[in-house]
């Protein structure tokens, strides 16, 4: 026996997802049922849900390698032992850390 479940969403996510099944040859039925067979049949969530985006964690981890980098820099040697090159200049760049780690020495 099939029954009716009404849900609460935003009127544009609801558009959204509409168009996109639509274009999957599915409707908002057959989808949400196909979600709810997988959550069934794995006995969980079929994706990951986090509270910090990988783009977050990311540049996270980037402004972390540039302080470390920047510590590093202090002692003599360090551009050597890391190899202090684009690579590094560019996760500076993307990380907004604003400045040249050149600029810094003590």
């Amino acid at each position: 026996m099939k029954i009716s479940v009404n849900i609460k969403m935003e009127e544009s996510l609801r558009d959204r997802s509409k168009e996109l099944f639509a274009q999957m040859g599915l409707d908002m039925t057959a989808a949400v049922n196909m979600f709810l067979l997988a959550v069934v049949r794995e006995k969980k969530i079929p994706f990951t849900i986090s509270a910090v985006s990988e783009r977050d964690e990311s540049e996270r981890y980037e402004k972390l390698f540039v302080q470390r980098l920047n510590e590093a820099k202090k002692w003599e040697g360090a551009e050597a032992a890391f190899g202090y090159g684009e690579r590094a200049q560019e996760a500076e760049e993307r990380s907004g850390f604003g400045g040249n780690i050149h600029d810094h020495h003590e």
